[in-house]
């Protein structure tokens, strides 16, 4: 998607959620929260965590690791809007036992980075 394109579809989300919205202005959105401002707040920061667990999958899957080897995956995101998605090996013993995977929240790139 273009820069042009996510500010036509936040202009035109912004437009249809301004006269219906519950959300405080200065909540935080959160991925339960379910309301037409937290839907397009959630839009302007870009993935979900659902959508970046998703694809650091994908790309791990990609790197050839076999995901059977490891937890859940788990993803946080940062200050820059990036999420990280950890995934920690079931037993402990090989070392590091995690790797990451940077999910970039508005262009989706990703990459493998494996731990220390």
């Amino acid at each position: 998607m273009t820069f042009s394109q996510l500010s036509l579809r936040l202009f035109a989300a912004a437009a249809l959620a301004g006269c219906s919205s519950q959300t405080p202005t200065n909540a935080l959105p959160d991925d339960s929260v379910n309301s037409d401002r937290a839907t397009v707040e959630l839009a302007a920061l870009g993935l979900s965590r659902a959508e970046a667990i998703i694809i650091g999958k994908q790309t791990a899957t990609r790197a050839g690791i076999r995901l059977a080897d490891y937890k859940e995956p788990e993803a946080t995101r940062g200050m820059s809007n990036a999420w990280t998605v950890t995934f920690t090996h079931t037993d402990p013993r090989p070392v590091p036992g995690y790797f990451e995977v940077p999910v970039d929240s508005r262009t989706g790139a990703a990459r493998v980075v494996r731990g220390d």
